[in-house]
């Protein structure tokens, strides 16, 4: 069946049927922002970063929970984080702040597509296994708080109660698939994306500053931040360029579409990834490929949309290696990461990168120094253990922002 839809991606019958899917995704996403913007209007409500950081801490307060905040390296996680993909990143970063204990979803088969009652039955282990991991390593040592990279299908929201109620945690889930994937189906009674988990988190991380107004709207306390990087993971290797333009990705949604465009045009696309046939060639370091690419190609569309968009790993990834030029889609929250024309390069449509590819690839030194600036505000502002402190900042976990020692936030 794999090689059935790698084939069809890499047809002439696969423009028509994303054109088609991407209609439907549109529209979805169209609904649920103007739903979530006629909300905000009629409450006379608007996000604002600093109202939510005081209600987080007075939420924590109301049930008691005092901290003294911790120097970095002694910080104690507990996460829940499903190990799989370029997830396990994630727990290095935290490593960076102190002790992490995670507990893995995928062990539990939520990875992956099940039967309902299946599904349901894993989800309530996963959960009872979290909440016997609480109970038994908080003997030794309590922890801090909690982080997750969650969505509805991984756990239920009864867990987060119990997590409150039973050990008064603060509970902190990252979504970085808003747009994507906000509602989606039904197990058990509860939404498997985000919309019946966004009240019962303390602390909800969204990378799509537009989604900051869909979480209040359903009682929760939002925070935007990016990605981030690890920049002992993405670092440049010495030597020259090999490979004048490059796209590293699986083959999916509008991806196989706008690089055939782009190849039609000129641009000779070396790609990296799987779903690509032939065409697609296995890396076994990324940091190596973008290291020796004099520009890296981003997509930077959502789903089967060329138009939608949202900032991604990749974005941080290839940003921090420091070895090639950074070309991706533009988007504002992207444009507040980077200065676009000086540390990346954006395009609003496949003209722009055409022309833009075709620009730079003609000044190799250009895209060498535009690329080590971009290295440098990543190691400035764009670490995922910078992006950890940060919440841990606002929980009172960490000195700084605004909590002082031995306070109940």
């Amino acid at each position: 069946m794999t090689q059935i839809k790698d084939r069809v991606r890499a047809s002439f019958l696969w423009e028509p049927i994303l054109a088609l899917r991407a209609r439907g995704f549109e529209n979805r996403y169209r609904r649920w922002r103007d739903l979530y913007e006629d909300w905000l209007d009629h409450h006379g409500c608007r996000y604002d970063e600093s109202a939510c950081i005081s209600q987080v801490r007075s939420r924590l307060k109301d049930r008691g929970y005092c901290v003294s905040p911790r120097p970095r390296g002694q910080i104690r996680t507990l996460a829940l984080i499903g190990e799989c993909s370029w997830h396990p990143m994630l727990l290095c970063a935290l490593g960076e702040i102190g002790e992490v204990v995670n507990c893995d979803y995928v062990r539990f088969g939520l990875d992956r597509p099940a039967p309902p009652e299946k599904a349901q039955d894993n989800r309530r282990r996963f959960g009872d296994h979290v909440l016997e991991v609480l109970k038994e390593q908080s003997k030794e040592r309590p922890f801090d708080w909690v982080f997750a990279y969650v969505n509805g299908s991984h756990i239920h929201r009864e867990l987060l109660t119990r997590i409150r109620d039973e050990f008064g945690l603060p509970t902190v889930n990252m979504c970085l698939d808003d747009k994507n994937c906000w509602s989606t189906r039904q197990l058990g009674g509860q939404d498997c994306g985000q919309t019946d988990l966004a009240d019962a988190f303390d602390l909800s991380w969204t990378s799509a500053s537009v989604a900051c107004g869909w979480y209040l709207a359903r009682g929760g306390r939002p925070i935007y931040m990016p990605e981030g990087c690890d920049p002992s993971e993405y670092h440049s290797a010495a030597g020259q360029y090999d490979i004048p333009i490059s796209f590293m990705g699986a083959s999916y949604g509008c991806r196989p579409v706008v690089v055939r465009y782009l190849r039609r045009h000129g641009l000779p696309v070396k790609i990296f990834g799987r779903g690509w046939g032939k065409s697609g060639e296995f890396a076994s370091s990324p940091a190596d490929v973008f290291s020796r690419s004099q520009i890296n190609l981003g997509i930077g569309g959502i789903s089967f949309s060329e138009m939608l968009t949202n900032v991604k790993g990749r974005d941080f990834d290839v940003a921090c290696t420091g070895g090639g030029a950074y070309l991706t889609t533009f988007n504002p929250d992207l444009a507040n990461a980077f200065v676009v024309g000086d540390e990346i390069l954006c395009y609003a449509n496949r003209e722009e990168a055409i022309e833009l590819a075709h620009d730079y690839l003609r000044r190799p030194d250009d895209c060498r120094a535009m690329a080590q600036r971009a290295r440098a505000r990543c190691l400035r502002d764009h670490r995922w253990s910078d992006r950890f402190w940060r919440i841990c900042e606002i929980l009172g976990v960490a000195p700084g922002g605004g909590a002082s020692a031995r306070t109940c936030v």
